[in-house]
């Protein structure tokens, strides 16, 4: 996580094993996984859209969620703190 902090990028091979990637990839076109999607030209912010999964959340990205979300909240608070932003919850 020490570029993450320092350069604001990192990269974090092995995440996921490529049918990992393939099953991601395929829920994608399968709109009732999804609460809401985000068009980014609509709002001006580039190209490309986003989707926000609806509860409950696929097992593998409920397992990511719960692997990843302390190591980068420790980040994001560390950069909350510099800026005088509110914290996340550990």
């Amino acid at each position: 996580m020490h570029e993450l902090d320092t350069d604001g990028v990192a990269a974090v091979p092995d995440v996921l094993t490529p049918d990992q990637c393939a099953e991601v990839t395929a829920m994608l076109d399968e709109d009732a996984r999804f609460r809401s999607t985000v068009v980014m030209a609509r709002h001006a912010f580039g190209e490309g859209s986003y989707r926000y999964f609806a509860n409950p959340l696929p097992p593998l990205v409920q397992e990511l969620r719960e692997q990843w979300y302390p190591r980068l909240a420790s980040v994001a608070n560390r950069w909350a703190e510099r800026l005088g932003e509110p914290t996340f919850p550990t």
